[in-house]
């Protein structure tokens, strides 16, 4: 027993000193310094601490590899939309959480200003509103393996709100009586392989009422029903799938539980508009070193929401999401994702990198996505174009037939 309780002893000094040294490299994160490959060991447990769990292994191994820098900048106090928070605050309190998840109460804007539960903040998410209701983006899709760029396809998006309207008609689409939430569909320009796929879903605002979601496929030239299943499956190969745009397109629904905490994230600084594109960010065919897909931006210190969504469903892809959310600009932006499947392991993450037009219209200039499938080595970086309160979208646009006249 005595010379287990020595050995004990003796692991333990050992431990001290080593730990001692070890602290004392550690060093505060804050405006200023650039952490790069001949200081980031320095800032490992802040950067531990700082970052979610996936961009923290993907941030260490590139400044480890040297083809990464983060340099550090103040934290911005970023103006409100006016619009959306005076309809946030006239409301505030005329929203409650149903014993079955459901959204009883809401009218328009951010349904729960001051968020004290994870459901109440989850449906800030799902009532995420720009300061527009109607949406138009195109991207590119730049799909990788081992960091050798796979290939990459270009399509155009389009979103429409039918409740909580700002902008006319305002604040629901006459006739609608709150049934549909929302349309959203895509249409693939390039390449000719897949020239012409669409996709357009259907949200209800009745939470037992489940997606209308319908793609066209034209090898086929046939319209095919989507099931639950099929909006797990990845887009055109890419990883992103259905149910992650935006960080959460599935819907809630009774079985689904909620954590939500408070704290401070070192996250992209998503800086005014500016001209574009900057050099920084990636051209059509990135280089081998460029893997993780990770923007040459500037980094700052926010206060984040972080709320986890339990599944609870053994059926579903998934059995957890954690989504990072931004505090201060009730707008329900989200920075990073992390995804967990059924068995516990970290199974798909985004990064959003944006730039952003001030406040009053947040018309965003461009913005970025890093998706990455952990279990299988593979991403995809989406570098898009986006128009808020876009004029050119209408409730009678969303069909087969009028997105394929976008793309001829």
């Amino acid at each position: 027993m005595r010379p287990l309780v020595r050995w004990l002893g003796k692991l333990f000094v050992l431990m001290l000193i080593l730990y001692v040294p070890l602290t004392g490299l550690a060093k505060e994160i804050k405006p200023g310094i650039t952490i790069n490959k001949d200081n980031y060991k320095q800032y490992l447990p802040e950067l531990k601490r700082l970052l979610d769990p996936a961009t923290y292994i993907d941030i260490v191994k590139a400044l480890e590899k040297g083809i990464y820098s983060m340099p550090i900048t103040k934290t911005h106090i970023f103006p409100l939309h006016k619009q959306l928070h005076e309809a946030s605050q006239k409301y505030s309190g005329t929203s409650r959480v149903g014993p079955n998840n459901e959204l009883i109460g809401w009218k328009v804007g951010m349904p729960f200003p001051n968020p004290k539960t994870g459901a109440e903040l989850c449906w800030n998410l799902d009532r995420r509103d720009m300061g527009g209701n109607q949406t138009f983006f195109r991207s590119d899709f730049m799909l990788s393996k081992n960091g050798k760029l796979e290939r990459s396809f270009k399509w155009n998006y389009y979103h429409y709100y039918y409740t909580g309207r700002f902008n006319p008609p305002v604040p629901e689409v006459p006739g609608n009586n709150g049934v549909v939430r929302m349309k959203e569909s895509f249409i693939v320009k390039k390449p000719f392989d897949v020239k012409g796929f669409c996709f357009i879903r259907t949200r209800y605002e009745d939470l037992f009422k489940t997606d209308d979601v319908f793609s066209y496929i034209p090898a086929i030239r046939r319209v095919r029903r989507l099931t639950g299943a099929d909006v797990c499956d990845p887009i055109l190969g890419s990883d992103l799938i259905y149910d992650d745009f935006e960080f959460m397109r599935q819907k809630i629904t009774p079985k689904m539980t909620f954590k939500m905490r408070v704290q401070e994230m070192l996250v992209p600084s998503q800086i005014p508009y500016q001209p574009w594109p900057p050099k920084s960010w990636p051209p059509e065919k990135w280089p081998e070193h460029k893997m993780y897909y990770l923007v040459e931006m500037p980094w700052e210190i926010r206060p984040c929401y972080v709320l986890e969504v339990y599944i609870n469903d053994p059926e579903y892809l998934y059995s957890k999401r954690v989504i990072y959310m931004e505090k201060q600009r009730l707008v329900g932006v989200g920075y990073y994702l992390n995804t967990y499947d059924q068995k516990g392991r970290l199974h798909r993450s985004e990064i959003y990198w944006n730039t952003f037009e001030m406040a009053p219209t947040y018309y965003h200039n461009q913005f970025g996505i890093s998706c990455a499938n952990h279990l299988a080595d593979h991403r995809t970086f989406l570098n898009s174009v986006f128009l808020q309160n876009y004029q050119g979208i209408r409730p009678k646009d969303f069909s087969f037939r009028w997105l394929l006249r976008q793309v001829k």
